[in-house]
């Protein structure tokens, strides 16, 4: 009868430290990180804000430009753990224009600004929350602007130039599944400073900055 008390005892204690046992060696499980890599292209809607500086003395003050656009983006990503890192194109086709009066110049003077479209070459760095990435861009950009200036509804002025200059921007992009992503930027663009030959008031030097705020839908393929 003792016997039999002790092997119970030995093989309850026994069954007991091997489930204790079993237990203590299984690894918590290991959440993966989306897949961010290879060859994207995105779609989207952008706002653009555009200012302007005068420099070397003129007394014409360009008045600001702003306008909606449609943007284009083609990347390509690779990824090292949550590390996702590549470069992309990016065009930007819109019309932001700006209008005002006198513009430094006197009465019965109008004057207009506008950006006609921007090109990007760009890095993109990031880091990814699985299906959420945080990212960064750095890169150097094109764009064509042009001043037109009226006296009495009489063009006096008009002239285009391009501008270059370098770009960043910081953004996030969401995964809807697989392939497809919801991305948003926001980009500074510092294009630099050109002359442009302006009948009234003269050869004028205009700096110029732009802020453009993008929303897009991208596919990974």
């Amino acid at each position: 009868m003792k016997a039999t008390l002790v092997a119970a005892v030995i093989a309850m204690v026994g069954g007991q430290a091997f489930a204790d046992g079993y237990k203590s060696v299984q690894t918590p499980r290991v959440t993966s990180v989306h897949d961010w890599s290879g060859a994207y292209a995105a779609v989207g809607i952008s706002y653009s804000m555009g200012s302007y500086t005068t420099t070397g003395g003129s007394a014409y003050v360009a008045p600001d430009a702003e306008g909606v656009g449609i943007s284009a983006i083609l990347g390509y990503a690779m990824q090292d753990g949550a590390f996702v890192y590549g470069g992309e194109l990016m065009g930007n086709m819109d019309r932001a224009d700006g209008t005002a009066a006198g513009c430094g110049l006197g009465g019965g003077i109008t004057c207009r600004s506008s950006i006609r479209n921007y090109l990007a070459a760009r890095v993109r760095v990031g880091y990814a929350f699985n299906e959420t990435m945080l990212f960064a861009t750095l890169g150097y950009a094109t764009d064509k602007q042009d001043h037109t200036i009226r006296n009495g509804g009489v063009k006096v002025g008009v002239n285009a130039q391009r501008h270059y200059g370098p770009t960043v921007g910081l953004g996030v992009a969401h995964a809807l599944n697989e392939d497809l992503s919801v991305r948003a930027d926001v980009e500074y663009y510092d294009f630099g400073d050109r002359t442009y030959n302006l009948t009234v008031p003269g050869a004028t030097t205009i700096d110029t900055n732009t802020v453009s705020a993008r929303i897009s839908l991208m596919r990974r393929f």
